[in-house]
């Protein structure tokens, strides 16, 4: 994972709705997000609210989405043993 871990990925989820500055081109087939690196990332807006159900009657909306998605992440790399390489 990244520096921020359950963070940026909330982050990199959620960040879509934003407009690039005036004079920033964005490729076609890219993404405008602020919280990827370069700002300019290949991949497309993931979640949309209403996409789901949830059985107890939560809104599915984007920012609960991404929440589910990024504990959920976290909690397999957890469970996978996976430790991040000292540098």
């Amino acid at each position: 994972m990244r520096p921020g871990g359950l963070n940026y990925i909330y982050n990199i989820m959620t960040g879509y709705n934003y407009k690039p500055p005036f004079g920033m081109d964005v490729p076609k087939g890219k993404s405008f997000n602020p919280y990827f690196d370069h700002m300019i990332i290949g991949m497309p807006r993931q979640l949309k609210d209403g996409m789901l159900d949830y059985e107890d009657g939560t809104p599915a909306s984007t920012p609960q989405m991404a929440n589910d998605v990024a504990n959920f992440i976290c909690f397999i790399q957890r469970r996978s043993g996976y430790r991040r390489p000292d540098n």
